[in-house]
């Protein structure tokens, strides 16, 4: 399963299944590239997380909209002077009962900031 996670003040959070590639089995390590971008539509801007294929297709996972959005008082949104941001990748497993350790590798982790 592959979740995606944004918070401020509550959890914005989602599951999906993670796809195989025909190529692989299900005892092959799994690698999984993803990618935040922001975007704009007729309802404003928002950031966008997409599960990134072998073959460079996005797939889309979650829309994140409360990031460029207002908190109702005439304010809120993202500001860079206040808000800080933290990407990272992070791993676990639900079942309480597993008989061996969890082993997850990270490579390549590249955060490109624009503004």
């Amino acid at each position: 399963m592959l979740s995606t996670v944004s918070c401020e003040r509550w959890a914005d959070w989602s599951v999906t299944p993670l796809p195989l590639s025909s190529t692989m089995s299900s005892e092959s390590e799994i690698w999984t590239t993803i990618s935040i971008e922001r975007a704009g539509d007729e309802h404003g801007t928002s950031l966008w997380v997409y599960l990134v294929g072998d073959d460079g297709n996005k797939t889309p996972l979650r829309e994140i909209c409360w990031v460029y959005g207002t908190d109702g008082s005439g304010g809120g949104g993202y500001d860079p002077a206040v808000w800080s941001l933290e990407v990272s990748a992070m791993a676990a497993r639900p079942a309480k009962t597993a008989g061996e350790a969890l082993e997850v590798k990270v490579q390549g982790l590249e955060v490109k900031w624009e503004s």
